[in-house]
């Protein structure tokens, strides 16, 4: 959900970028530095964890492919 997300806000944030740059760059310039990277930290980390959870998913899967075809084969024997 959170790709989702991103990508609107990205595609909108380009669509309508000369009216939403000001509003943002008067709320980011009144907030410490400490947030503003941090933020930017905490989003790079959910990022990558969503990334991580789905490869992990994939490999799963293909494992278990794998081990149903060997459990067939022995089956079979």
């Amino acid at each position: 959900m959170s790709e989702i997300t991103v990508t609107l806000g990205a595609i909108f944030y380009f669509k309508f970028e000369d009216k939403v740059r000001p509003v943002i760059g008067k709320l980011t310039n009144r907030l410490p530095d400490w947030l503003k990277y941090g933020g930017s930290v905490l989003f790079f980390l959910v990022m990558i964890d969503d990334t991580l959870f789905y490869f992990a998913l994939i490999a799963l899967a293909f494992w278990c492919s794998r081990q149903v075809k060997k459990q067939n084969v022995i089956d079979q024997k």
